[in-house]
Formats: C-alpha cells, structure tokens, sequence
C-alpha cells in the first residue's frame, strides 16, 4: 500500500475537494504497517511514507508457513536500511507502546 500513497492521496484531494494533498497523505503516515508477508524491495518506500514507530512486526500466522515467517525474519535483519534500534521497534518495542497491557506479560523475559 505504501507504494500506492500518492495515487490514493491525489485520488482523495481531487475527489473531496475538502480535503487537500498534504492532509490527504498525512492519513499515511498516522497509520501503522506490519511486515507480514513482504519483502526488503517495500521497505524504503515504507519509510518515505511512515516513520519507523509506525512499523510492527507480522507473521501472518496461520496463514504464512514457518518457512515464510523466517524469511521475513531475514528480510527485516538483512535490511540496511533498518539499524538495530529500529529491528527492536519493528520486532516488539512498537507493539508493546501500541498494546500497553502486553508490557506486564513480558516484564520478566528477555524482551522487556
């Protein structure tokens, strides 16, 4: 989706006349995205359009295998464009900010 961000916004400022391209494109950036079932070609245009708090960890499980939740894995510490601060956002830290109740669950391991 983060590759279709100027069609839609041009599509929403040009169709609601009420809402202009930077408020349009701002809705991009308020949204969060998961890495489920994608590959490090998306991850710089996700960046251009998100910050990395906005970036959370995806498996798709049930749906993925555990061979496609690995190369996810791999995609995500293979990515240059990611350093380790930002792998630990997008690995955890991100979703215990987005699902406070989840930091009281993982206070006594590693990830706390």
């Amino acid at each position: 989706m983060p590759y279709l961000e100027r069609r839609i916004t041009r599509a929403i400022s040009t169709t609601y006349k009420e809402y202009g391209y930077e408020e349009a494109a701002s809705w991009f950036r308020r949204l969060y995205y998961d890495t489920a079932l994608t590959s490090p070609s998306t991850y710089g245009c996700l960046l251009k359009v998100t910050e990395p708090s906005h970036i959370v960890f995806g498996s798709d499980y049930c749906m993925a295998d555990e061979d496609e939740t690995v190369y996810g894995i791999d995609a995500i510490d293979g990515y240059e464009g990611f350093d380790k601060q930002m792998r630990e956002a997008i690995y955890y830290k991100n979703a215990l900010t987005l699902l406070p109740r989840l930091q009281s669950m993982v206070a006594d391991t590693h990830y706390a």
